[in-house]
């Protein structure tokens, strides 16, 4: 198997057990929440990542341009993420408005 593949198969995996079950259990409709589970999810993705990529010389192509471990997880999670998150944030009626406290 590709390394890119294993990669992205492990991002679609931690994704969708952040927006399927981790997120409506813990998050619901709070923002802020759903934010910070996304930035957990995307730790433990680097994580895992980098337990096994990392002091590796391999590179990812990523767009016909070859990139390290770090930057093709970090960037793959975030393009697969963001349909997800817009779907959830409709599916739940999230106002994408961020009211800071004062």
């Amino acid at each position: 198997m590709d390394i890119e593949l294993i990669v992205v198969t492990l991002n679609l995996i931690v994704l969708v057990f952040a927006y399927g079950v981790l997120n409506p259990t813990f998050s619901g409709r709070d923002l802020i929440k759903v934010l910070t589970q996304d930035l957990i999810a995307l730790s433990v993705s680097l994580m895992v990542v980098g337990f096994y990529f990392a002091n590796k010389q391999l590179s990812f192509t990523l767009l016909m341009v070859d990139v390290g471990w770090f930057w093709f997880t970090l960037l793959t999670f975030l393009a697969l993420k963001t349909p997800l998150f817009l779907w959830y944030a409709k599916r739940w009626n999230i106002e994408l408005r961020i009211h800071l406290k004062s």
